[in-house]
Order: C-alpha cells, then structure tokens, then sequence
C-alpha cells in the first residue's frame, strides 16, 4: 500500500487487464464492481443470454467447470460457443 492506496504489482496489473478484456473476448459477459487481493480476485459478472434476456448463474455447474468438472462448460458458453 501506499497511503490510502494499493499499488499493484506486475502481476496485479496483468489481473486487472485481464479482468478489464474479460467482457471484449466474451460477449455474453458484463463486468461489475471487482477487486484485487494480494492471491486472489473477488469480481462480479454480469452473464446476459443471447438476446440481452439475464441468466441465473448455474453455481454449482460453473464451479465443477472451472475445478475440472466436464470440458467445454461455462467457460465456452461465456466466449459465445454452445
């Protein structure tokens, strides 16, 4: 931190960057508010059905994806795929 602020590290700025394309390369994805820790990211997603409709999330499902559960998943439906 410097004063009131946190200055982030190379690494950092590539997580925010990162989080900042997240909604260019995957269309049905909107950004909300979000926050860098110093070993992880707390952020919240906007996820928007193909006609602009919103979703509920699938917790349970989008989590078992992201921890190895079955290929393909939300990880491809965020990017636009089925």
């Amino acid at each position: 931190m410097v004063g009131a602020y946190v200055s982030l590290s190379e690494v950092g700025r590539i997580v925010e960057d990162e989080w900042k394309r997240t909604a260019i390369v995957r269309p049905r994805v909107s950004l909300d508010q979000f926050v860098i820790m110093p070993n992880h990211l707390h952020g919240v997603l906007i996820l928007t059905g193909s006609r602009g409709t919103l979703l509920r999330a699938p917790t349970a499902k989008f989590v078992l994806t992201f921890r190895g559960g079955r290929p393909g998943g939300a990880g491809q439906w965020a990017a636009g795929g089925r």
